[in-house]
């Protein structure tokens, strides 16, 4: 059986790789942008290969990476018989890339952070003695699955999230 090449992560390329998962990237995708930052233009198999990924991964990794915007392709014709190949570079530098999760990270802390706010403006309605006799929503549109015969139990109110994440809170005499 042949020895199989296999990429050996510099201590600060390995770092990278780490930082990069830890925001939350699949560790294919981290390692196939090392890789790639290191090793501009090169193909798919050489992906593979130096990575130690299959081929399905690298595809996948590639269509996610494409998707963001942050590799470009160049068809290669062969110099033989043969299908032409595709070769793979960033299309950012990794500061830009560093960058575009950045921003993602901070519009989903922001989306959860007004979801908290729009939480405590219905939790403190729902203590005002009119509405807690109210058996309408006091907050938001009505989630879907209770509109649909699964009704909350009697004994206990209940916050519910539709899936848009707008917040309903309802009051159960």
């Amino acid at each position: 059986m042949g020895q199989k090449n296999t990429m050996y992560l510099a201590e600060k390329e390995e770092e990278l790789a780490n930082l990069l998962s830890g925001l939350g990237l699949k560790r294919n995708v981290a390692e196939v942008i090392v890789f790639l930052a290191k090793t501009p233009r090169v193909t798919s198999r050489e992906i593979d290969r130096e990575t130690n990924l299959r081929h399905s991964e690298v595809a996948a990794v590639i269509h996610y990476l494409k998707k963001q915007g942050w590799i470009k392709s160049q068809e290669h014709k062969a110099t033989s018989r043969g299908r032409p190949v595709n070769i793979y570079e960033l299309a950012k530098p990794i500061a830009e890339i560093v960058n575009s999760i950045e921003k993602e990270k901070i519009k989903k802390t922001n989306d959860q952070l007004q979801l908290i706010q729009k939480l405590r403006k219905c939790v403190s309605l729902s203590y005002d003695s009119a509405l807690f006799q109210s058996q309408t929503p006091i907050c938001g549109e009505t989630n879907e699955k209770i509109k649909r015969g699964h009704p909350p139990d009697n004994k206990y109110r209940q916050i519910a999230l539709s899936p848009k994440e707008n917040i309903t809170l309802f009051n159960i005499p």
